[in-house]
């Protein structure tokens, strides 16, 4: 009796094996599928709560413009109309009270149409001769950058560094958007 119950537990181990191998064929895919969502699961999460950070940011950007008042945007510098005689004006009344400091050599004006925001664009060519770097940055800040009366930018400005021998002529390109 003890060599068939150990037959038959051979048997068994044996039919248990044969079972789980055929059920590991008929599962594999399954199973790896099953993983493989899952992978893709955790992706499209990570991505969901991207996006949804990207949606508070632009929420709270809405509520910050929803809450903007129309006086509280300083759009009396856009809001101006000039033409040349007044640009010219400007520069010229500036440098006079600043002869000190430089001397326009030339003055010139592009037009341009309107750009991508609906404003209108002039491109003003001032060339210039300053005394020094310091009084340099001095005109530009005070007569471009803190303009009370136009909304000037420059787009890029150099001038040599190296440069010991000062009064220097320069070209600076000014660009003023008006509406």
């Amino acid at each position: 009796m003890n060599t068939n119950n150990s037959k038959y537990k051979l048997f068994s181990y044996l039919f248990i094996l044969l079972t789980l191998f055929v059920i590991f064929l008929f599962t594999k895919n399954i199973y790896f599928e099953i993983s493989s969502n899952k992978a893709i699961k955790e992706e499209l999460t990570k991505a969901l709560e991207d996006k949804n950070k990207e949606l508070q940011k632009v929420n709270k950007i809405k509520t910050d413009i929803d809450t903007w008042k129309y006086n509280d945007l300083n759009l009396d510098k856009f809001l101006i109309t000039f033409d040349e005689d007044d640009l010219i004006d400007y520069f010229y009344s500036y440098a006079q009270k600043n002869s000190s400091k430089f001397e326009i050599n030339s003055l010139s004006f592009q037009k341009w149409e309107p750009n991508e925001f609906w404003f209108t664009e002039w491109t003003i060519n001032l060339s210039a001769t300053f005394l020094n770097e310091k009084t340099m940055l001095e005109v530009i800040d005070n007569l471009i950058i803190n303009s009370s009366k136009y909304n000037f930018y420059i787009l890029s400005f150099s001038y040599p560094m190296w440069n010991t021998s000062w009064p220097i002529t320069l070209s600076i390109p000014i660009k003023v958007l008006y509406k």
